[in-house]
């Protein structure tokens, strides 16, 4: 674990394989669970599954939730 993926834009995020998804509007992103440390999502839009939340927290993911004011 030594990532932390910050998310800024409206996307959603899902879990396969045990990789994290992040869907945008032009491209995916994959990146292994096991390579991150923490996820940060900074803005209102982003979709996330409550199976994904659950699987952060069952990989220690630290997932900090950012308002409109951080």
């Amino acid at each position: 674990m030594f990532r932390t993926v910050y998310v800024s834009q409206g996307q959603q995020l899902n879990i396969k394989n045990n990789w994290l998804i992040i869907k945008d509007d032009s491209k995916n992103s994959a990146i292994p669970l096991d390579d991150i440390q923490a996820l940060i999502i900074d803005n209102l839009q982003t979709m996330i599954s409550s199976y994904t939340l659950c699987m952060l927290a069952k990989n220690g993911i630290n997932t900090i939730l950012c308002n409109d004011k951080h």
